[in-house]
């Protein structure tokens, strides 16, 4: 009984030990299968010792698979998907130069504007690759104030109006598809605070439209189609029985919107095309702009 003996208890030995990190049913399968395998011992003279210790292993690991392993991909699973939290960056290539943003801001003549002077390593603005391929170190801009995406840019000067009190100013750096350029997940971004100076005092509207958004459905206060002029100053009102976002695309102006509060978005049309307003989380069409 030496050796067999010995290579059976060591095979259901580590046996034992995973189906008891399994539960209680099955560490008891695990024990009875070990009394049957030392009982059987010696009534199975045929049987070699390779393939006896192959039957017992086929049958004690078969239910432990099943209980156990099924368990750990399962939960293996979820990590996985926990682990793509960042699938929407787009993650610099390591092997080349890394690009790199700071910014500068400073109060212009005009209360509630800054001018921002953005510095950049590595990384080229292409504004004739607009959502075309992502291509190593090059994009646009993407302006965030107080961590929420307001537009996007193609220069190195450029304008900034916030309201009043202290807010922050964030620049990211943008591939050409929109994805952000990050390290490990993190977004590359240059960021600092400024205190604003007086209410801004937004332009008069050359046209105006009201949007009411309620059970899962739209109603506007003019045709889907809004046609405005390039230099126009747009106005949207925006109402909404859920908490949403709303989303100009083209022009990148994002704008939350809350239960029981009216939000209020002013831009110039100073985009030439055909762009839609949708509510970002729902999907939900608002109304195309139209300006020429």
């Amino acid at each position: 009984m030496g050796t067999k003996f010995l290579r059976l208890l060591g095979a259901l030995f580590a046996v034992a030990l995973v189906a008891s990190a399994c539960g209680g049913e099955t560490e008891t399968v695990a024990a009875d299968t070990i009394e049957e395998a030392i009982v059987s011992e010696d009534n199975t003279p045929e049987t070699t010792e390779d393939e006896e210790v192959e039957a017992i292993e086929e049958e004690v690991l078969e239910p432990v698979e099943d209980e156990g392993t099924e368990a750990i991909d399962e939960e293996a699973s979820h990590d996985d998907e926990g682990s793509h939290s960042h699938d929407n960056v787009l993650e610099v290539n390591a092997d080349g130069p890394i690009p790199e943003v700071t910014i500068e801001l400073a109060e212009s003549d005009e209360p509630g504007v800054f001018d921002l002077v953005v510095s950049l390593t590595n990384f080229t603005i292409t504004e004739e690759n607009l959502d075309g391929e992502p291509i190593d170190n090059e994009g646009h801009l993407h302006l965030y104030l107080d961590g929420r995406r307001v537009e996007r840019f193609f220069g190195l000067n450029h304008q900034v109006s916030v309201p009043e009190g202290e807010h922050l100013v964030e620049v990211e750096l943008s591939a050409n598809d929109h994805s952000p350029y990050a390290i490990e997940g993190v977004p590359i971004r240059a960021a600092a605070n400024v205190i604003g100076e007086g209410a801004n005092v937004e332009p008069e509207s050359d046209l105006s439209v009201a949007a009411v958004f309620a059970a899962g459905a739209v109603t506007l206060d003019a045709d889907e189609r809004i046609e405005a002029s390039v230099g126009d100053v747009v106005t949207l009102s925006i109402d909404s029985d859920v908490i949403e976002e709303i989303h100009l695309h083209g022009y990148d102006i994002f704008a939350d919107v809350l239960p029981g509060e009216t939000t209020t978005v002013t831009f110039t049309a100073d985009t030439p095309g055909r762009f839609e307003i949708e509510f970002e989380t729902s999907h939900a069409f608002i109304a195309e702009l139209v300006v020429s």
